[in-house]
C-alpha cells in the first residue's frame, strides 16, 4: 500500500517536514510560518515523539521513503500488540479478528496515512493492559508519553473512565442490595486517578508549558469537540458518517455481533442463566462502552474510525468467547442445516460466508492501495515553491488560496510565511475578522478589488492560486494591473505590486 509517490492526506507533508526539522534543530519550539493564526504565540507539537520516530528513520533515508516504512513499522506493532492482546484474553482463532479488523475499509484507509492513528493505538491498547494487569506505575509513564504523543490524549481518561463505569456496573449486576456508593471498590478508582495524574505531569513536564495549554484548548475543544464545521472550512475527516454508510463498512464487524447474540439468547434459550464472572462482565461492559461512545463520536468526525473499528472487534471478540457453548453451537448448527434441507446448499453456504472475509480483507486492501495513490504526489508545487522563493524575500508572506495546500507549501519552503495551515480554526480564533476577509477572497464571495486588503492587511508579497480554486479567484488576480503574473503550473504565482 506504501509502494507510491504519494501522500495522499496533505497533513502527511507537515508531519515529514517535522521530523526533518527535528533531526536538523532539536525540539520546534518557534513556530513563525502561520502569520494569521495564534500557533505562533501557543504553538505545541502535539506530535512529538511522533515526529521523533519518523526524524529517526530520516536519518538514513530520504524523508518520503522514511515516513512510508515507519508508516509500517508503526502499523505492524499495533496489529502485532493487538493480536497479542486478543491471545492474552484467550480469545481463539485470534487471527480471524485480524483480517476482520484489516478488512474494515475506513480503519484500514486511516492507519495508512501518514498519521500518527496507530501510534496512538499502540499506546492505548499498552494503556488497557496496564489497566488490566495492574501495573500502575507503567500507566502513569503511558499517560505521561500519550500527552507528548497525540493531541487527542484525553482518551487515555475516556478509556480508564470506561474502565470505572464499567467496573461499577459489572459490580452491581453481581450485589443488587449493596449501597449504590459502597459498591465502587477503592482500588477501580485507581486507572482513573493514575491516568489524571500521568496526564497532568505530561502537561506540565513539556517544553511547551504553559502555552500548550492554550493550544489544547482549541485543539481538543473548540476544534474536536465544538467543531466550527458550521463557520469555519475544516477538513473532511472533522465531517461523519451517516449510519447506514457506516453499517456498510462496518459488515464484517455487524457479522461477528450477530454471532456473539446468537449464542448469548442461545444461552438463555437453555437456561444457562449464570454464564460468566464478573471480571467478564467488566471486560464485555468496557468493550461496548467503548464502541459506542466512539461509533457516535463517529457519526460526527470520520477520524475516529480508527478507534471505533478496534474496540468494535474486541467486544464481538470477546462476545462470542465469553458465550461460547457447545450445545448452543450444535443448536445453531442443526437449525442452519434445517433451514437449507439439502447439505450441499448448507456447505455452500458455510463456504460462502468464509470466503467473504477474505476476499473482503483482500479487496479492501486493493481500494485502499489505488485511494492512496490518488493525489498529490511528493513534488507537488515543487517548482511553484522554487519560483515564490526566488521572487521573494526571507519572511515575505503568501497570501494563498487554501488553508489545506499549506502543508505541501511548507514542506518544500520554509523560506516564507504564509496566512493559514493546519485548521483554518486557528486563524478564526485570531481575528474573525481576518479570516471572513481571506475566506471571501479565496471562496470567489468577496465584492470589489481585494487589492489593498491583500497588500495592507495581510501584508503578503506573492500569491499562490491553486488549479482548483482559479475560479474563484482568477476574476480578482488576472489581468489586473496591480499583479505581475510569474508561473503558471498546478498553481499560479502572482507577485503583488
Amino acid at each position: 500500500m506504501q509502494a507510491n509517490k504519494f501522500i495522499l492526506d496533505p497533513d502527511g507533508f507537515y508531519h515529514i517536514r517535522m521530523a526533518t526539522l527535528i533531526l536538523k534543530n532539536g525540539i520546534i519550539k518557534n513556530f513563525p510560518w502561520l502569520v494569521f493564526t495564534n500557533l505562533p504565540t501557543s504553538y505545541t507539537d502535539h506530535h512529538f515523539i511522533y515526529h521523533l520516530i519518523l526524524s529517526l528513520f530520516a536519518i538514513f533515508l530520504k524523508p518520503i521513503v522514511a515516513v512510508k516504512i515507519a508508516t509500517v513499522f508503526i502499523n505492524t506493532i499495533f496489529i502485532i500488540i493487538f493480536y497479542s492482546f486478543l491471545k492474552s484474553q484467550k480469545i481463539q482463532y485470534a487471527w480471524i479478528y485480524i483480517i476482520i479488523l484489516l478488512s474494515s475499509t475506513p480503519f484500514a484507509f486511516r492507519i495508512n496515512l501518514v498519521k500518527a492513528s496507530s501510534f496512538s493505538l499502540i499506546i492505548l491498547f499498552l494503556i488497557l493492559i496496564s489497566i488490566f494487569k495492574k501495573r500502575y506505575k507503567t500507566l502513569f509513564l503511558l499517560s505521561f508519553l500519550y500527552v507528548w504523543s497525540y493531541g487527542g490524549w484525553p482518551l487515555s481518561i475516556v478509556v480508564s473512565g470506561a474502565y470505572l463505569i464499567s467496573s461499577f456496573l459489572s459490580q452491581k449486576m453481581q450485589n443488587f442490595s449493596k449501597d449504590f456508593f459502597t459498591i465502587i471498590k477503592i482500588s477501580e478508582w485507581k486507572p482513573l486517578i493514575i491516568t489524571i495524574l500521568g496526564s497532568v505531569a505530561g502537561i506540565i513536564i513539556n517544553p511547551y508549558f504553559p502555552e500548550n495549554i492554550l493550544f489544547y484548548w482549541v485543539q481538543i475543544i473548540q476544534i474536536a469537540i465544538v467543531n466550527y464545521g458550521s463557520k469555519v472550512g475544516v477538513g473532511m475527516e472533522w465531517y461523519g458518517f451517516n449510519i447506514s454508510e457506516l453499517l456498510r463498512y462496518s459488515t464484517e464487524v455487524v457479522f461477528l455481533l450477530l454471532i456473539g447474540g446468537l449464542l448469548f439468547f442461545g444461552r438463555i434459550a437453555i437456561k444457562k442463566y449464570k454464564i460468566i464472572s464478573e471480571e467478564q462482565v467488566k471486560k464485555i461492559l468496557l468493550f461496548l462502552i467503548l464502541s459506542v461512545f466512539f461509533f457516535l463520536l463517529t457519526l460526527k468526525s470520520k477520524r475516529n474510525s480508527e478507534y471505533l473499528f478496534p474496540f468494535a472487534v474486541t467486544f464481538g471478540a470477546l462476545f462470542i468467547n465469553y458465550f461460547w457453548d457447545k450445545e448452543v453451537y450444535l443448536i445453531i448448527i442443526k437449525n442452519l442445516k434445517s433451514f437449507f434441507k439439502k447439505r450441499f446448499l448448507y456447505v455452500l453456504f458455510i463456504v460462502y460466508i468464509i470466503s467473504m472475509f477474505f476476499v473482503a480483507f483482500f479487496l479492501n486492501s486493493l481500494r485502499i492501495k489505488n485511494y492512496l495513490e490518488e493525489d498529490h504526489p511528493i513534488d507537488e508545487y515543487k517548482k511553484e515553491m522554487e519560483v515564490v522563493m526566488q521572487n521573494s524575500n526571507s519572511g515575505d508572506i503568501v497570501f494563498h488560496s487554501d488553508w489545506d495546500d499549506w502543508p505541501i507549501m511548507f514542506y518544500h519552503n520554509q523560506y516564507n510565511r504564509y496566512i493559514v495551515g493546519l485548521d483554518a480554526t486557528f486563524m478564526y480564533k485570531y481575528s474573525p475578522n481576518l479570516y471572513k476577509k481571506w475566506k471571501d477572497i479565496t471562496w470567489g464571495d468577496f465584492i470589489g478589488d481585494p487589492y489593498d486588503i491583500i497588500k495592507n492587511d495581510f501584508n503578503a508579497k506573492i500569491i499562490f492560486i491553486a488549479n482548483s480554486d482559479k475560479e474563484n479567484m482568477d476574476k480578482y488576480i488576472k489581468n489586473n494591473s496591480h499583479y505581475e503574473l510569474l508561473y503558471e503550473g498546478d498553481a499560479d504565482i502572482y507577485k503583488v505590486k
